[in-house]
């Protein structure tokens, strides 16, 4: 069952909020639990919301009064953990947005990235993108706290994943965020 804000879910980012803007591409990020909205989106990046189960997304399917069908793509990624893909995979699917948006000839193109909370597979989702975008290079996952959500990227494996697909050689180590149990999740 899918929380309400005030129902134990802190509105740290309730909805589908704006992260940051690429050449073109708008990012924005969300979680299933936190009132996500992916009607108006050209492009979803589900990290593990299971957005065709989400109630915001059923009938949604192919909008209509586009001449294209709305994207979907999956990435395997474990709750609290990374996914199996190297720089080359986040490098590859920006290109594949960027080329995606001049096929359609859109001067944007609305790129939502979920998972249930938004807050870690979405966080780090986003910071990846934004380092590799250009937008943050060289402090990616503070770009997206403070952009986004301070929530976002909640492990040390998230951190050091992002750092690693970014190319970042720092040595300090950027702590998770602290949650209240306001802010958490009952699915954590």
């Amino acid at each position: 069952m899918r929380e309400r804000e005030g129902d134990g879910v802190k509105a740290c980012h309730w909805g589908t909020r704006n992260a940051f803007c690429s050449g073109g591409l708008v990012f924005y990020g969300a979680g299933s639990n936190r009132g996500l909205c992916a009607g108006d989106m050209d492009v979803i990046i589900d990290c593990g919301a299971d957005i065709e189960g989400c109630e915001e997304f059923s009938g949604i399917g192919n909008i209509t009064s586009r001449d294209y069908a709305q994207q979907i793509i999956r990435i395997e990624w474990p709750d609290g953990g990374i996914p199996a893909l190297a720089e080359e995979n986040w490098r590859t699917l920006i290109g594949d947005l960027r080329g995606l948006r001049l096929r359609i000839g859109r001067d944007a193109l609305h790129v939502m990235v979920c998972c249930v909370g938004g807050h870690g597979r979405t966080g780090t989702a986003l910071a990846i993108l934004a380092a590799l975008t250009g937008v943050a290079p060289e402090d990616p996952v503070t770009f997206i706290r403070t952009n986004y959500c301070p929530r976002a990227v909640e492990t040390k494996s998230q951190c050091r994943y992002v750092k690693t697909i970014a190319g970042l050689n720092s040595e300090d180590d950027l702590p998770p965020p602290e949650f209240d149990k306001t802010c958490e999740s009952s699915l954590r």
